[in-house]
């Protein structure tokens, strides 16, 4: 009797109705909400999944195919296989020439914008590709620059001349540029002799120790 007396007070009251209603949906709600959850969180573990084994095999086909690079190369690769493996990766790596430019100006420790300060007063090369900056950078290292009058002022601007890039001195320069380059590429392994790639750090370093003997 004191359960059917207690459930008539309660709906009697319409605000307790509404709200008991109102509890309700808002569980629904919720348990709908932790379902969806609960399939995303599924759906972004396959996902995830996925990539992981994307990831891997991507990794495999980078390995596969910096072996066969080591394998078509001399040993050490020559500047000219150097050069032809930057410009086959270039326009993935370095699009701009950028990477090379930067690789030359860290080796040299030229700095064109004071080298050149008349080119540089004129902007040109706020919005310069890496090969232009490359033939300014180039000749200040092997002095193929000379210096012409602009009339009606104090400067002199750059007149760039040809390099000898016969000279060993050049081929010992474009060679390094270009190693650089491939390492900030992420292709420095292809520098690096197989045999030497797999010997254990201790094995080095005793040959080392040995050769300093």
């Amino acid at each position: 009797m004191g359960f059917w007396k207690n459930l008539r007070a309660v709906l009697a009251h319409p605000d307790i109705v509404n709200e008991l209603e109102m509890e309700r949906t808002a569980r629904l709600q919720l348990s709908r909400a932790l379902a969806t959850a609960e399939d995303e969180w599924g759906k972004a573990d396959t996902d995830a999944f996925l990539l992981e084994g994307k990831l891997g095999r991507t990794v495999t086909q980078l390995d596969s195919c910096q072996a066969a690079l080591r394998a078509l190369c001399s040993r050490p690769p020559s500047n000219e296989e150097l050069k032809r493996i930057y410009e086959a990766a270039a326009p993935v790596q370095d699009r701009y020439g950028l990477g090379l430019y930067f690789a030359a100006k860290t080796l040299t420790k030229i700095e064109i914008s004071t080298y050149f300060p008349y080119e540089e007063s004129l902007g040109l090369f706020e919005d310069a590709k890496g090969p232009e900056l490359m033939c300014y950078l180039t000749a200040a290292r092997f002095g193929a620059v000379t210096w012409a009058a602009v009339p009606g002022t104090d400067c002199k601007k750059a007149v760039l001349g040809d390099v000898d890039t016969s000279a060993p001195e050049y081929r010992e320069f474009e060679r390094a540029i270009y190693a650089r380059a491939l390492e900030w590429a992420g292709l420095g392994d292809i520098l690096t002799p197989e045999k030497d790639k797999q010997r254990p750090e201790h094995q080095k370093s005793e040959q080392k120790r040995g050769e300093a003997r």
